[in-house]
């Protein structure tokens, strides 16, 4: 072979090279935006990220092979391994947030029994207290009907002061009242 023929082999090649890095950056640069859209995507949709997180993973290798040669494959290697290391990561922090979400829903319905159950307490204390008030105020209005009796049948002279004692002034024929008749009504 000629010099010349050595010459343009080697510029060919060395395009040929230069091109490849070309896209294998290209590539790199794709699985990194990628990787980083991924972990977002993840962490923002539970579960419809440990999807998305196989489907991106998996587009990216068919990507990935398509777009770099073999030659260069073994040098993409570890950009794959950091890219499933950071899915699983995705999909853990992904299962984390669904574990605390069933928490958190378990101690929302453990709260609201405990307030319902607070609130129906507290309503039933209420009526109790107001059945008390009113039993109470019922008492009192009875002593003053007792009262306003005494009162009135004091004002008729029905009821009167007799030196140290109490009169009272009994019909002719009386009324009577009591299991055993012992009561008289009062004129």
């Amino acid at each position: 072979m000629s010099t010349d023929v050595l010459k343009e082999t080697a510029l060919r090649v060395a395009v040929l090279a230069d091109a490849l890095e070309s896209r294998s950056e290209s590539a790199l640069r794709s699985m990194e935006a990628s990787a980083g859209a991924l972990i977002h995507t993840a962490s923002s949709f539970g579960q419809q990220g440990q999807t998305l997180v196989r489907d991106v993973s998996e587009g990216i290798q068919a990507h990935t092979r398509q777009s770099i040669m073999p030659v260069l494959q073994h040098a993409s290697e570890p950009f794959r391994e950091q890219l499933q290391s950071a899915a699983s990561a995705a999909l853990a922090a992904s299962r984390q947030l669904e574990v605390q979400t069933a928490r958190l829903a378990g101690q929302q319905r453990s709260m609201l029994w405990v307030s319902g159950t607070a609130l129906a307490l507290g309503a039933a204390l209420s009526v109790a207290g107001s059945s008390l008030f009113v039993w109470a105020k019922w008492r009192e209005l009875q002593q003053l009907e007792f009262a306003d009796q005494i009162h009135a049948a004091t004002e008729s002279g029905a009821l009167a002061p007799c030196g140290d004692a109490l009169c009272v002034r009994v019909p002719q024929s009386p009324t009577r009242l009591g299991p055993k008749g012992e009561y008289i009504v009062v004129e």
